[in-house]
């Protein structure tokens, strides 16, 4: 077999014209043990760095390849998996010279399918060139794994991806520690266009406050944030472009809050569901035209209030689960609702045989 020159490798690189390209087929499972078995082994560096631009060439024909997509992300997370196993292990063998053969392209492909905990926190021990790997992912900055994230911690990813270069589009915040000091960071964001801070306990007004310089965004979802209050929803006026927003079970925000959103026109999707919206609040809903996706789950509202959803002629679903007090007298209202396609009805007050009866007379 002849001996390979290693070459430093770009997602751009195609196989030259005289050596054929790995078959993209080759199994996932084949992919990390022949990485970690080159790792641990105890071959000479040359042959290391052989073994090494074998496989990337390997995982950039997989990736470039018209495989199915679940084809693709077995590869790369197989790939991810092995490497998180051998940092698991209690004496992990030292990273050779030859894992140099695969560029940083690549690496940073196969770790995105690791949480960004793991390549800031683990990685950096086997490998101090990897702590330099990008933590974003197709623009997204996925920290929702961190549940000891701190505002410090926060601020000092943000600047060294910013530093990089890095074009944050999208953050998860899931169920952090972040408080509103935390979101001030997220202010020099300019483009950010989906932001989830779902589960966010610190959460207040003053941390929206923060964020009006994001005009760019689309996406907010502030449910299970138990610290916002009605008024603090005036610090989302700004969000002209906001096309989804969820404040589900925030249980602060009552039908008060709802008048701080009619200016959002672009709104299609909206999340109250176990807020405390009652009957005299839906008129406000009503004026969101541009609504196709409303949760009212939980809601304490009747019948007869929901004629005044009937202007929203834009809206396809429409979730009453555990609306208590809805029954099938709603039907007339609901029969005007023309672009209707999704009814959610359970644990409400009609029958299931009822409901399927509703369904049929509106033809969905």
């Amino acid at each position: 077999m002849s001996s390979l020159s290693l070459v430093p490798l770009t997602l751009e690189d195609r196989a030259p014209t005289s050596v054929p390209a790995p078959l993209p087929t080759a199994p996932a499972s084949r992919l990390a043990p022949s990485l970690f078995a080159s790792l641990n082994s105890q071959q000479p560096a040359s042959m290391l760095t052989s073994s090494a631009s074998r496989l990337a060439p390997s995982l950039l024909a997989s990736l470039n390849s018209q495989q199915p997509a679940s084809m693709l992300t077995s590869s790369a997370s197989t790939l991810a998996s092995s490497l998180l196993a051998s940092l698991s292990s209690q004496a992990p063998a030292p990273v050779p010279a030859g894992i140099k053969g695969i560029s940083s392209d690549v690496l940073g492909r196969i770790l995105s399918f690791l949480p960004a905990q793991e390549i800031t926190t683990r990685l950096h021990h086997v490998c101090q060139d990897w702590r330099k790997l990008p933590l974003i992912n197709d623009g997204c900055l996925d920290l929702s794994d961190w549940p000891n994230l701190s505002d410090k911690k926060l601020k000092e990813i943000l600047d060294r991806e910013i530093a990089k270069g890095a074009h944050i589009t999208s953050i998860n915040l899931f169920a952090s520690n972040i408080t509103d000091a935390g979101l001030a960071h997220l202010s020099k964001l300019t483009f950010l266009s989906s932001l989830n801070l779902s589960g966010c306990y610190y959460i207040t007004g003053a941390g929206l406050a923060h964020l009006s310089k994001l005009t760019f965004l689309s996406s907010l979802n502030l449910s299970r944030c138990p610290q916002l209050k009605d008024d603090n929803l005036a610090h989302l006026v700004p969000f002209e472009s906001l096309r989804s927003l969820a404040l589900n079970t925030s249980t602060r925000i009552t039908g008060a809050g709802l008048a701080h959103l009619t200016t959002l026109e672009s709104l299609e999707s909206l999340d109250l569901g176990g807020c405390m919206i009652r009957d005299a609040d839906l008129p406000l809903l009503g004026t969101l035209k541009s609504l196709r996706s409303l949760d009212l789950t939980g809601c304490q509202i009747t019948d007869a209030s929901l004629a005044h959803l009937t202007t929203l002629e834009s809206l396809e679903s429409l979730a009453l689960n555990l609306c208590q007090r809805i029954t099938v007298n709603c039907l007339p209202h609901l029969e005007l609702l023309k672009s209707l396609k999704s009814l959610e009805l359970l644990l409400t007050n009609i029958p299931l045989e009822a409901q399927k009866d509703m369904r049929a007379k509106l033809g969905i």
